[in-house]
């Protein structure tokens, strides 16, 4: 039987396009939304909501929102952070950027956009003028995104960002993230602590021990970064530079001077199941992000750099956990964590020293049976039900040809759990 396939018209699939790239910035929001920073981590937490604000940005909000569509707000800051647009918001200018001769239509488009929409976000057209384009991407022939940012004389402002979605004809469809205004900048502008200052509050920070800044080393510059070093008289030792650079971070009167630090280094304890070359316990190794103000040293914001697997709440020793119940599958994978091998081979075989395609394949390694339900991950169902025959899971449709002829067979299993 000759399978047939139908195809979807260039309309429908742009729809499509553009509809999923919505739903993913929207479900993004909403994840980040649901997952705010704790007052440790991130000065903003200790905010309080602002009620009237929100209400009043929301009043203005009906007439320049699609109908019946969701504002998702920043209670604490008053502003949009998700809007959808409205149908054909000023066909006109769209059109003249259309025809004008833009050199760059998709950004005079998306300040267009920003400008009708600003009062929402309390910014002035010099705001809008001023915002600086961090990228622009199109999804083939889909959706049209422009990133925008904001910066205070030249200097970043830290944690914002505002993405105008528009259509390939450049009409808006959404507008996601958000800008504070930069027109009149108030608050702790000055930088008064120096860069090696800021660098040892991070490390010193990250370390849980005090680093005074003479034992950071400048060590270079690139990228819009300045990078510093330990001295070995710190007793520390950096996995690699840390990496700096001024921002300028929100608060409440305004802004105030900072710098984003990365520090990447070990300096818990040695784990067992971490090891050197020469077979010796080491320390798992951490990175963290950190802003720190240039006024008062005080740390503004802190998020670690490595994401484990894990469920919600366990921590990062025990993500090698992989639960109990479900089935056992025989694969090449670590029998501990379940992780799968780099190749069948294993994990210690490339890469390749000699890079001459000489047709070598290393021997296979032994497989190992993994008993679970399902690897960890954030919604943690299991992959097949309980007593399941058949490798019919809830993302896949299994089968091997083992046999001859080749096709679908009926793939089954003799030992459901």
């Amino acid at each position: 039987m000759k399978a047939m396939r139908k195809s979807m018209s260039p309309a429908i699939a742009s729809g499509l396009r553009l509809s999923l790239v919505i739903g993913l910035f929207a479900g993004c929001l909403a994840d980040d939304n649901a997952s705010r920073p704790a007052a440790g981590n991130h000065a903003l937490a200790a905010r309080p909501a602002d009620p009237v604000k929100t209400t009043a940005m929301l009043t203005k909000a009906k007439s320049l929102v699609r109908p019946g569509s969701v504002v998702q707000t920043e209670p604490r800051l008053g502003v949009p952070t998700f809007l959808w647009t409205r149908d054909a918001s000023l066909p006109s200018s769209r059109a003249r950027l259309m025809v004008s001769g833009q050199t760059d239509p998709e950004v005079a488009a998306a300040r267009a956009v920003l400008a009708d929409y600003a009062p929402l976000y309390g910014l002035s057209g010099a705001d809008v003028d001023a915002a600086v384009v961090a990228g622009q991407y199109r999804v083939a022939d889909g959706p049209i995104l422009v990133k925008l940012h904001a910066q205070v004389g030249g200097v970043e402002v830290f944690g914002e960002e505002l993405t105008v979605i528009m259509k390939p004809s450049l009409e808006p469809v959404a507008i996601s993230g958000y800008l504070s205004s930069t027109a009149a900048p108030s608050g702790s502008l000055a930088f008064g602590l120096p860069a090696a200052g800021g660098a040892a509050r991070a490390v010193s920070t990250m370390a849980r021990t005090a680093i005074d800044a003479s034992l950071l080393r400048a060590a270079g510059s690139r990228d819009g970064y300045d990078f510093f070093d330990v001295a070995p008289a710190a007793g520390l030792r950096l996995d690699e530079p840390a990496r700096l650079k001024k921002v300028y971070f929100p608060v409440q009167d305004g802004f105030e001077a900072a710098y984003y630090v990365e520090v990447q280094a070990r300096t818990g304890a040695p784990r067992f199941d971490i090891v050197n070359l020469d077979g010796s316990p080491t320390a798992a190794s951490e990175a963290y992000a950190f802003v720190v103000s240039a006024a008062t040293g005080e740390v503004l914001f802190r998020k670690n750099l490595i994401a484990d697997i894990g469920r919600p709440g366990q921590s990062a020793v025990e993500t090698n956990d992989l639960g109990p119940g479900g089935f056992t599958y025989r694969v090449w994978a670590d029998p501990v964590t379940g992780v799968p091998y780099d190749t069948p081979a294993g994990n210690e075989v490339h890469p390749k020293v000699d890079p001459v395609p000489d047709g070598r394949q290393e021997p296979f390694v032994a497989t190992s049976d993994v008993t679970l339900p399902n690897f960890p991950f954030s919604r943690n169902d299991p992959w097949l039900a309980t007593g399941a025959t058949e490798t019919v899971g809830n993302n896949v449709d299994a089968f091997l040809n083992l046999l001859s002829p080749d096709g679908f067979g009926n793939p089954t299993t003799t030992t459901p759990r």
